[in-house]
């Protein structure tokens, strides 16, 4: 098995071209990257640089470890990232009903940028009889909208006054004839 460290050390030698420059970048001396990429071969069982006095370059054997290297490099970021914030890390898909977009949904979003987690938020816009459609494919993880198809369950939220607008009723011409019918 490789030790991070010593990959680590590998690949900055391996962009840097020098163990002088790697060593910098790492904050190590060049003795300390020197003893690093000794411990690697040895663990390699191959010599993985060509050195001369002016230049280091990559052994066929070391040019194939490079790949694997920074893959586990990587992958080794990932799951440390993943592991400091998975008791905050999520992705929630949420739908909302248009008529929602500008009363409730501000404030959500802002909570959602104001917080430090790593939560990310999708949002899809649509009425709510899509936006059901849309969660009973999966491709939604919660849809807020006006109702409830007759074989579905919700939570009641909240209530909104609904307000009806009408114009004066107008004196003649045809939409007298209509007004009321």
């Amino acid at each position: 098995m490789f030790d991070i460290v010593l990959l680590r050390t590998f690949e900055a030698v391996a962009g840097a071209s020098s163990f002088t420059r790697a060593g910098q970048q790492l904050n190590l001396t060049q003795s300390a990257v020197s003893a690093h990429i000794k411990r690697l071969e040895e663990q390699a069982g191959n010599v993985l640089f060509e050195r001369s006095t002016r230049t280091v370059a990559l052994t066929p054997q070391g040019q194939s470890l490079l790949g694997y290297a920074k893959a586990i490099l990587r992958l080794s970021e990932e799951a440390r990232t993943l592991m400091k914030g998975s008791t905050n890390a999520f992705h929630l898909r949420i739908g909302a009903s248009d008529d929602l977009t500008s009363t409730w949904l501000p404030s959500v979003l802002k909570r959602f940028q104001d917080s430090r987690s790593k939560r990310t938020l999708e949002i899809q816009i649509s009425n709510t009889a899509s936006l059901l459609e849309t969660m009973e494919k999966g491709e939604l993880d919660l849809a807020v909208g006006c109702r409830c198809r007759g074989d579905q369950s919700g939570i009641h939220l909240w209530n909104e006054p609904l307000k009806w607008v009408v114009g004066k009723c107008p004196t003649s011409g045809p939409l007298r004839q209509n007004w009321f019918n």
